[in-house]
């Protein structure tokens, strides 16, 4: 069984690595759900598209012209997408990060990009789109787990589950 719970902890921090950004932000919200479950295995994680050439990650589009440049600044190029993930249990902490390389098509026009950015589904996205959704006309390649692009790298958290000592053994 699980349960969702959220973190409550500031995001706004200052390191520019994003692969660093990420896996210390699932640290964050992993430690701070567990300070107050100490008994229970907890999962946190966090997402940013960033440029591999310029290293500068993008997280949530905080309004509708920031989301508008940053897909027009995506057309036609390839860019990353890094989940960092953490796992908390009594044993302690220990976290991953998986990484997916994303290419946006060329051929977007204009127009398409701000009837995505109208129709709100890649508001509250890392890069601002969502991929499982409408956001899929926007791509013709994806590389890497797809699991991580759409938000949680399953076969990192099944190492670092599997490092914990869990094994599936219960059938529903």
């Amino acid at each position: 069984m699980f349960e969702v719970a959220s973190p409550d902890v500031d995001e706004g921090i200052e390191v520019h690595d994003p692969i660093e950004l990420v896996r210390t932000l699932a640290v964050r919200k992993a430690t701070a759900v567990a300070e107050r479950r100490p008994d229970t295995w907890v999962i946190g994680a966090d997402q940013v598209v960033f440029d591999p050439a310029a290293q500068v990650p993008w997280g949530k589009p905080p309004t509708p012209e920031v989301h508008m440049s940053r897909l027009e600044q995506l057309r036609g190029r390839r860019h990353d997408l890094v989940t960092g993930v953490a796992l908390a249990c009594p044993s302690g902490v220990t976290v991953a990060h998986a990484v997916s390389s994303l290419w946006m098509r060329s051929d977007i026009l204009d127009e398409e990009l701000a009837a995505y950015v109208a129709c709100g589904e890649g508001r509250f996205c890392a890069g601002g789109y969502a991929v499982e959704g409408r956001g899929s006309f926007l791509f013709d390649k994806i590389e890497g787990d797809y699991t991580n692009v759409l938000g949680l790298p399953m076969p990192t958290l099944y190492d670092l589950l599997r490092e914990a000592g869990w094994r599936f053994t219960e059938a529903p």
